[in-house]
């Protein structure tokens, strides 16, 4: 069953959603953001950016988290692997790795905290690659989203993730018998890029060809495409006799193509991403200036809505997989001996910033998650503890409302949240 998203408010917790790319999850320990899931703030790759939000404590007061350190890690990994002569060739790597303490108790003595935002920041390189998704992604029921590509063994990924490591005493009572509380979520890297940085004038693309019963007129009004944008591909036919042929079916189809490279070896493999398909009797009979009669499509990919189960990945070379992108169509013929008709453009598929984005970046950058004037306070409160047979002083954090944080040099305040449990 689908997990239904709940209405945005101001209350954060409602974003809370273990299926939102979490690995390791927990309802009294997890990631904030304005947008649920994406921690990127700022146009990488045209601007300084950064990987920002908070990490939400949300314990009962009478079953508080004991601990003494809590450490943030963000982390880039590179994987590419696949099977050749029954040899398994692979290679994996840390592309970037920071860590940084976001809370620490006093004299390293473990302590009781209930409800506690913690903010965090990492300023992002210059030369990160994005996230890029392996064709061979194995969805419900362990099928291969898309189809199969290659012979199935070939993967090769770009991932990024945020990890907290949440270090306690070890209690066998409650089965806590590893030192770390470990809560980690999938973070997407998107590289941006400006118009003007291109070098390159795009133009329409047309296929035009002719026989002794079918005339085909198809336009491609652009081979460059933002990845949020609809590819509109109009169509004309022009048929003597429909006696002798018919439009019968036509595919319009986007194909990814990963090469994955280790050392001097490489592997091509292939798989579609977005498809589309009209049937002869959705075409419209329309007349030319001249009066000429002609059978008219218009076919439409929507770059957003990738209905085959896969990722979209956009267009790039980097050291271990390079990815580009083709458009196909075919066309079903009937009542005729004739084959289908082929054709195929290599496109390019990249992530521009638009007004729109820029928008989107603003309303985000403006919400109370980043200007909330309200107070918070921690009132240490001293509690004596009884722990594995003997009794130590802790410090108990209890959430009331007085003491300001401030994020990125503008103040904010955490806010009191539900428990989930």
């Amino acid at each position: 069953m689908a997990t239904s998203i709940p209405n945005v408010s101001n209350d954060f917790t409602l974003l809370y959603n273990p299926s939102w790319g979490y690995n390791r999850c927990s309802t009294k320990a997890y990631f904030k953001s304005p947008n649920p899931t994406n921690f990127q703030h700022g146009f990488y790759g045209i601007e300084n950016s950064t990987i920002r939000g908070s990490f939400h404590l949300c314990y009962p007061v009478n079953s508080p988290l004991y601990t003494n350190k809590i450490e943030l890690i963000f982390e880039g990994k590179q994987s590419i692997s696949w099977k050749e002569n029954n040899n398994i060739i692979n290679d994996e790597k840390i592309i970037y790795k920071q860590s940084k303490i976001i809370w620490k108790s006093k004299n390293n003595n473990y302590e009781e905290l209930s409800t506690l935002d913690l903010l965090f920041e990492f300023h992002l390189p210059d030369n990160l690659p994005s996230t890029i998704t392996s064709l061979n992604v194995k969805s419900y029921g362990e099928k291969i989203a898309g189809g199969v590509a290659g012979n199935g063994t070939e993967v090769g990924h770009i991932t990024y993730g945020l990890r907290a490591e949440i270090f306690r005493p070890i209690n066998i009572f409650k089965l806590q018998l590893n030192q770390k509380k470990i809560v980690d979520i999938w973070c997407r890297i998107q590289r941006w890029q400006s118009l003007e940085s291109l070098n390159t004038f795009d133009r329409p693309f047309r296929w035009v060809d002719s026989n002794d019963d079918i005339r085909y007129d198809v336009e491609l009004e652009k081979t460059m495409f933002n990845y949020k944008d609809t590819i509109n591909i109009p169509m004309k036919f022009f048929i003597n006799d429909l006696d002798k042929v018919k439009i019968k079916k036509i595919c319009v189809r986007i194909k990814e193509y990963h090469e994955l490279k280790i050392n001097d070896k490489s592997k091509k493999i292939g798989g579609f991403v977005v498809t589309d398909t009209a049937f002869g009797e959705q075409a419209k009979k329309l007349k030319t200036n001249n009066d000429d009669d002609y059978y008219f499509f218009k076919m439409r990919l929507n770059l957003t809505k990738t209905n085959l189960g896969r990722k979209l990945n956009c267009s790039v070379n980097n050291e271990m997989i390079n990815i580009r992108h083709k458009l196909k169509i075919k066309i079903y013929l009937e009542n005729s001996n004739l084959p289908s008709i082929d054709l195929e453009k290599e496109i390019t598929i990249l992530n521009f910033a638009t007004e729109q984005d820029t928008s989107e970046q603003h309303r985000l950058s403006n919400t109370w998650f980043y200007h909330n004037e309200s107070k918070t306070e921690e009132t240490l409160v001293e509690t004596n503890v009884a722990c594995h047979g003997r009794t130590k002083n802790r410090n108990k954090y209890v959430t009331s409302q007085k003491k300001r944080f401030t994020l990125f040099g503008v103040k904010f305040s955490g806010r009191n949240t539900r428990n989930t449990d």
